[in-house]
């Protein structure tokens, strides 16, 4: 992300974006500003990660971004389509289709294919980037591979139309700890041979220090640092980044320790 970028450049353009919802309470309603004048920018190449506790805003953030929640004000500004990897491998997948059938689903639904069964050279592409080999899966069911296989399915599919970026959520949050290292592998390589850039919301620090150029911090719908991923790791500024990059210093340490 660069405050610089032209707009030629630019992908993504976020400008005092705010959500704010009333809840009801026993008292009555409340307000809560999930998103509290969020401002950013996104380049063509460029991978972004906003990461921050449960409940920060950052979800609610991306799904504004998608167009999935309308904001109450503020403005988003896109010139490029977006591909987008949802959180769970086991819920995101139609269980009644092949691989094949689900990787190709985006091309029917925006009329380039008639039927999945034209489609079978655009989706060997798409599954050689996240290294699935055609031959081996385009004929398995979900229920017959693993989670870590459904999550590459997923990012196959969301790069099979070649969006501009591609936006993530919680990626390798409900896979298991063995096989993250394949599913960022596979984001990286999708993304770096598609010339696509990146947006990941995460609470992970580690794997968002792994796959991301930049870091937005938030903290009750605000953004209180941003910078790069490796600055933000080891020279954090805001009190409550120190408490994330130590939580995730800690969690590192003991898996260190498990091994």
């Amino acid at each position: 992300m660069s405050e610089d970028s032209t707009v030629s450049n630019e992908l993504l353009r976020l400008t005092d974006l705010r959500k704010v919802y009333k809840v009801r309470r026993r008292r009555g309603k409340i307000t809560v500003n999930a998103v509290d004048g969020v401002s950013f920018s996104i380049g063509r190449g460029e991978k972004v990660g906003i990461i921050g506790a449960s409940g920060c805003g950052k979800t609610t953030l991306l799904k504004m971004i998608l167009g999935l929640a309308a904001p109450t004000s503020g403005s988003i500004e896109k010139n490029a389509a977006a591909g987008f990897v949802a959180q769970d491998p086991y819920s995101s997948l139609c269980h009644a289709l092949t691989v094949h059938e689900i990787i190709a689903e985006p091309l029917i639904f925006t009329k380039k294919r008639r039927r999945a069964a034209e489609c079978a050279e655009e989706v060997k592409q798409a599954m050689n980037l996240v290294n699935l080999p055609y031959d081996t899966y385009a004929a398995r069911y979900p229920h017959q591979i693993s989670g870590g296989e459904r999550q590459r399915v997923s990012i196959a599919r969301a790069m099979i139309n070649r969006p501009g970026f591609l936006a993530l959520d919680e990626p390798t949050s409900m896979i298991d700890y063995e096989v993250k290292a394949s599913v960022a592998d596979a984001i990286t390589n999708a993304t770096t041979q598609a010339g696509a850039a990146m947006l990941m919301v995460t609470h992970d620090i580690a794997i968002s220090c792994a796959l991301c150029d930049t870091l937005l911090v938030m903290d009750a719908g605000k953004i209180i640092e941003s910078g790069k991923a490796e600055t933000i790791m080891q020279n954090p500024q805001d009190p409550r980044t120190k408490k994330l990059v130590l939580a995730a210093s800690d969690i590192e340490a003991y898996w260190q320790r498990a091994q």
